[in-house]
């Protein structure tokens, strides 16, 4: 295999990060409702009716309070759904680990054709664990077979355009050993067990909003040779595990909360990834977050008790 180190790689991850977000582009864009006219049309409006409705005897920052009141009341309420969740990661965690054990026996029992210099099944171990964004907690674990993150965040304060993207990766790397070209499929599942809520603030005018998708994906390039054309994108590629759409509840709104937990497993593939002669590819799955906030919060936990991400092993199906 050539020579390749962790930072070089992460560096050519970190730059190919906005290709892997084009698929986004749409959804980072700025809601109408945020532009400069709309805003000053709302204010306008609320400040109208807010002078009518001090002349009904009716106290504007008294409605808000009430709705703060019911965020901390919701708040709570989160957080008890979540601890009874809890109580049952172990048994999702140890049917997923079961999972994955019978998937690699499966394919190591499978025989394999001697014409190749090589097996043409291809087990591959991440050589890192790590997250890009900067946001997320992260205490990672690598075992052959067992390969675990433990990740959390949240978020109250909405970046400058409202939008926000996480993500956490295992990376896994593989070298051509042959002075052929090599055409692979490639295949990996990543295991979730977690918990996500998304809360959307009341108030007199709560016309806000709190979203939040979540995504397996995997990523794919040749490290070297570094003028390697990327590969085109594949709808397998990408996996959708869940979304939570929060709603303040517009004219005196009493917010919105959303939860979800989430306890599965979620493959990605690639068919037909062509390594150059003596190549060295890259694969990347992660565990992907975009959210929005206008006014509220977004928790996701997979860290406590059992919660966790795990990805047990990227597949290589050598084709020729």
């Amino acid at each position: 295999m050539a020579d390749f180190d962790t930072k070089a790689i992460t560096t050519a991850l970190a730059a190919n990060r906005k290709s892997r977000l084009q698929y986004a582009e749409i959804l980072r864009r700025p809601r109408l409702q945020r532009s400069p006219e709309v805003t000053e049309q709302q204010r306008l409006v609320e400040n109208r009716i807010a002078r009518l409705l001090t002349a009904a005897g009716l106290d504007r920052d008294e409605l808000n309070e009430l709705g703060k009141e019911r965020q901390i009341a919701l708040r709570r309420l989160a957080e008890t759904q979540k601890a009874e969740i809890i109580k049952h990661s172990a048994s999702a965690s140890k049917s997923m680990q079961s999972n994955f054990d019978i998937l690699r026996g499966v394919v190591e029992a499978t025989p394999v054709p001697t014409r190749l210099p090589f097996d043409n099944w291809v087990f591959l171990d991440p050589f890192l664990i790590f997250s890009q964004s900067g946001d997320l907690d992260v205490r990672a674990t690598i075992e052959p077979g067992n390969n675990v993150a433990k990740v959390t965040g949240e978020w109250n304060t909405p970046p400058p355009d409202h939008y926000g993207y996480s993500d956490v990766s295992f990376l896994f790397v593989w070298g051509n050993p042959r002075d052929t070209y090599t055409l692979v499929r490639v295949a990996s599942v990543l295991g979730l067990n977690g918990y996500c809520s998304a809360f959307a603030s009341g108030g007199f005018y709560a016309n806000d909003y709190t979203w939040l998708s979540i995504a397996a994906n995997l990523g794919l390039f040749v490290y070297t040779p570094r003028d390697y054309p990327a590969p085109p994108y594949q709808s397998a590629q990408r996996n959708e595990v869940a979304q939570l759409s929060a709603f303040g509840g517009g004219w005196f709104g009493v917010g919105e909360l959303k939860s979800t937990a989430i306890a599965g497993s979620y493959e990605v593939s690639y068919d037909q990834f062509i390594i150059p002669p003596r190549g060295v590819a890259v694969f990347e799955v992660s565990l992907e977050l975009l959210h929005y906030i206008d006014d509220g919060w977004i928790q996701v936990d997979f860290a406590s008790g059992d919660f966790k991400v795990t990805c047990p092993a990227v597949i290589l199906v050598v084709l020729s």
